[in-house]
């Protein structure tokens, strides 16, 4: 598996027994390989194909199929910029099984939607072919495997074929266009510099995707996607032994060519301090990246796990201070963080990156490598490796206690990681004892020699980009060079870093009681009424062994407030969240909670407010606990609103220069009139804000318990749970009112309506169609709408993307809405040439007009109902899906029978 997970490091300080049944396993040296998980079936054949095969029952009757090709952009030849990736479109356009239009329609049919389920896609070093399917029917399976072959050697490429899909490359090429496209065309070969890779970005050139000759995009196909550059994974539920009979039987004739043609050189040059500027007029945020590339292959041993421990630590405990600094009265930035990642199969980022307002970039950079100065020079304290190393423990028992509902697709993800950089894979019985031992074992010493490394001083790589406008003077190349030497020489503290181990609820409220208790049988559902009012929604489930979600609705929201008290409305929950709970404030209780596997955040909308949580079941307490808190004792404080201020400021100060802003900004003002709560903010109004109002409104909209109804999903024993829910919901204040939904009497208007905007600096076009009408909200109708909205995508799709090469994709969406009115919304969305814009638009309007007046083939109706049987399958069984369909239920006030979104 991934062995740094730094971003997840969320668990609670414990200790630890390993299972007793497990194997012990004494840790031999540093060099000595790790240990190969007994249930993985690998093998290679004779023409040198590798394949990689593992049972997994998580989803049930289900597998995930990787054809993995070890050759990407940076294996291009100089008239072949791009075609590793149009290779890949290719491979759905035409085979020896499938005609051109065939394969997509063919996976549809089995139930296999395109793009969750069959899909693909192209990186520097690698393609990877993806196929998600049910393996209840060796028919289907046949099919993948018939599938798979003509991937790997069997794709026609017609010429013609290839020419309509050169069109859906440059739509795709187009979406990266704009100021992300011109900031990637100037850092990217900066970053990159020395190396294959300056120049071998995997969308391509529009000079090379327009021009390149079709032998060009054969040669590639004929001199990579071969045996000893592939590899197949398959993880799902099967017979191991069928699949690889399967694989043998599929690839073994395939035949390795005489000469094969060698690897491209593929090194990159060590890193040395270098520094880019880049403005441009449609930036909207400023930001500075600091990075060092390392030539750093796989190191799958002892001694390199160990290490991946170690660099866990330092990035856990350098994030947390980033964070106690953004979060200070007086922030030196507006966000910070460090990470460390893989690139390419030999080459590794060691990254830090800051937000800052425009005019404090040198604060904000000066900021952050002092804080890597910090590191350097003091390493991390006592306490700061207690906390992260028992984070990561109990990171790894949660793994540990889930490994029978790990998911399928992670484990082929993972294994293709596997394939195409040599991450070990000792699985997670093993891993969770190699933790077991190492991490106790870890010292100060271990940990402050590898921080001391991190981004070290003269191999940092500095980018800075920002907005470019009249009066902004952005840093120089010789100021920053001259702030990475100053850092170096100044006087910095060690870090004064304690643990924090106090009470979250003292003195504990008495608690109230359960009044009476209910049951829905045919759901596995509890219903408990509180003393207070409340009521409580309970389905254990064994969909998973370490997860318990929470959610609480209440009907209400910012409709129920004027516009004269709109604004401090809005902004409430974003200060709240700054500003903390109870006695502390929101740096200090995330340092308390450093480890605690259970979050909880208060949510809102026009019509209703609730919360959103989830826990280990160890630490359903701690839940309930920050829950209580939310409820009963939010804090606002002044230093809070500022700095939510001052990122708002920077989100929305360069907002008029963003095309995509200025195009959504126009289309509410059309769709709203113009009405306040559906405009962006302005800096006017965030000279509006008011604290005190802020704090009323929360108090009023969430200090009411008896119209809550809180819901739990997933590994709980109700009779445990009931003391915490007496203690901590039943005790919450209420009154005997009870509210409706808000209204803030805002309606859509009547009528078309159509506003054309023009904005931006390069050649693109965007269009957005919404209808909306009355809808009599009830499950059979919402199942008609999302089915409608499925079809008409697929539609769409064959139409402007496969038949007239316009497209890179159409996005369908559609929602039903209960309050403030019945009405449904449906939305089609596209990016195009704007030459062709007006084609385009005729053609999705000629769709749309068919289907009213001809209907739908009864082939898209049997193969939407063929997805949405088998998506019912999986969805049944997630934890996610009760907890949002209980909620729903209770929120339109349906018969709680009728669990269907």
């Amino acid at each position: 598996m991934t062995l740094l997970i730094w971003t997840l490091l969320a668990c609670a300080p414990k200790t630890v027994e390993p299972p007793a049944a497990a194997e012990e396993l004494s840790p031999p040296g540093p060099d000595t390989p790790l240990p190969r998980t007994p249930d993985l079936v690998e093998g290679t054949l004779d023409n040198g194909l590798r394949y990689f095969i593992r049972a997994n029952g998580e989803p049930e009757a289900r597998a995930h199929l990787r054809l993995v090709v070890e050759a990407g952009s940076a294996y291009e030849d100089d008239d072949q910029l791009g075609l590793a990736h149009i290779l890949e479109h290719m491979a759905f356009n035409g085979s020896e099984h499938f005609a051109e239009d065939e394969l997509v329609a063919t996976l549809e049919s089995l139930g296999m939607e395109f793009g969750a389920h069959t899909n693909a896609y192209t990186g520097t070093d690698q393609t990877v072919y993806m196929l998600t399917l049910p393996t209840d029917d060796p028919a289907i399976l046949d099919t993948a495997f018939t599938v798979l072959e003509d991937w790997s050697h069997a794709l026609t490429l017609d010429g013609e074929a290839i020419d309509r899909e050169r069109g859906v490359v440059v739509e795709e090429w187009r979406r990266t266009r704009g100021v992300r496209g011109r900031m990637m065309d100037a850092t990217w070969s900066h970053f990159w510099e020395g190396s294959r890779y300056a120049d071998r970005l995997p969308i391509g050139t529009l000079e090379s995707l327009e021009g390149f000759e079709h032998d060009a995009l054969r040669r590639f196909y004929e001199d990579w996607y071969r045996p000893d550059k592939m590899a197949i994974v398959a993880v799902g539920d099967f017979e191991p032994a069928d699949i690889q009979a399967r694989i043998e039987e599929t690839f073994a004739e395939l035949s390795p060519p005489e000469s094969p043609r060698p690897d491209p050189d593929l090194s990159v040059p060590e890193s040395t301090d270098r520094v880019i500027v880049f403005t441009d007029p449609e930036m909207r945020r400023t930001g500075v990246e600091v990075a060092t590339l390392l030539a750093q292959p796989e190191d799958p041993t002892w001694g390199g796990y160990e290490q991946s421990l170690v660099l866990g630590i330092t990035l856990g405990a350098l994030n947390q201070r980033y964070q106690a600094l953004a979060l200070a009265p007086e922030p030196p930035f507006l966000g910070a963080g460090a990470g460390h990642s893989r690139l390419t199969p030999g080459v590794v980022a060691e990254m830090a990156s800051v937000g800052t307002r425009d005019d404090r970039v040198l604060e904000g950079l000066d900021a952050l490598l002092v804080e890597l100065e910090r590191l350097r020079r003091h390493g991390l304290t006592q306490a700061e490796l207690d906390s992260h190393r028992d984070q990561i423990l109990s990171f790894y028992e949660g793994l540990h206690n889930e490994q029978s509902h790990t998911d399928s697709g992670r484990l082929a993800d993972e294994l293709v990681r596997v394939a195409t950089t040599g991450e070990s894979i000792p699985g997670i019985e093993h891993e969770y004892r190699i933790v077991l031992q190492l991490l106790p074992a870890l010292t100060l010493e271990d940990v402050n020699a590898r921080a001391a490394t991190f981004l070290a001083p003269g191999t940092r790589h500095v980018e800075v980009v920002m907005p470019a406008y009249e009066g902004l003077l952005p840093p120089t190349e010789d100021q920053i060079r001259a702030l990475l030497a100053d850092v170096g020489d100044r006087e910095i503290a060690p870090p004064m870093v304690e643990v924090l181990d106090f009470p979250l609820v003292d003195p504990e409220p008495e608690p109230g009681s359960i009044t009476s208790r209910r049951q829905l049988d045919e759901l596995g559902v509890t219903i408990w009424t509180l003393s207070n009012g409340a009521e409580v929604w309970l389905k254990p489930t064994d969909f998973k062994d370490d997860e318990v979600l929470f959610s609480a609705w209440s009907p209400g929201g910012r409709g129920t407030v004027s516009d004269a008290d709109y604004l401090p409305a809005s902004s409430a929950l974003g200060i709240q969240r700054r500003s903390g709970l109870g006695e502390w404030d929101s740096a200090t209780l995330g340092r308390r909670l450093n480890g605690v596997r259970a979050g909880v955040s208060a949510k809102m909308s026009r019509t209703d407010e609730g919360l959103r949580g989830s826990a280990s079941p160890e630490d359903l307490e701690t839940l309930l606990q920050l829950t209580w808190l939310t409820l009963t004792a939010p804090r606002f404080d002044d230093h809070a609103l500022e700095g939510w201020r001052q990122a708002k400021q920077a989100s929305i100060q360069n907002r008029a220069n963003d095309p995509d802003a200025v195009f959504a900004d126009a289309y509410d003002a059309l769709m709203w009139n113009d009405n306040l709560r559906f405009t962006a903010w302005t800096e006017e109004q965030l000279g509006q804000l008011d604290l005190e109002a802020s704090r009323a409104f929360y108090a009023e909209r969430f200090g009411n318990a008896a119209d809550f109804t809180f819901f739990f999903v997933g590994s709980f024993d109700p009779a445990q749970l009931e003391p915490l829910v007496a203690r901590y919901l039943a005790s919450l204040p209420a009154t005997a009112e009870r509210e409706e939904p808000g209204d803030d009497g805002v309606r859509r208007p009547e009528g078309a309506l159509d506003t054309t905007v023009r904005a931006g600096l390069e050649p693109k076009a965007r269009l957005r169609w919404r209808f909306h009408g009355p809808f009599e909200m009830n499950p059979d109708n919402r199942v008609v709408l999302y089915a409608l909205r499925d079809v008409i995508e697929v539609l769409l799709r064959e139409e402007l993307r496969e038949d007239l090469g316009g497209v890179y994709s159409v996005s369908v969406k559609a929602s039903s809405s209960l309050y403030p009115v019945e009405e449904y919304t449906l939305t089609v969305e596209f990016r195009c040439d704007p030459d062709r814009l007006q084609e385009l638009e005729e053609a999705t309007a000629g769709v749309l007009r068919r289907i009213q007046e001809e209907g739908i083939e009864a082939s898209y109706v049997e193969a939407e109902q063929e997805k949405n049987r088998r998506t019912m399958e999986t969805e049944h069984v997630s934890n996610a899906y009760w907890s949002s369909a209980l909620r729903n239920g209770v929120r339109r006030g349906e018969d709680p029978a009728d669990v269907i979104f």
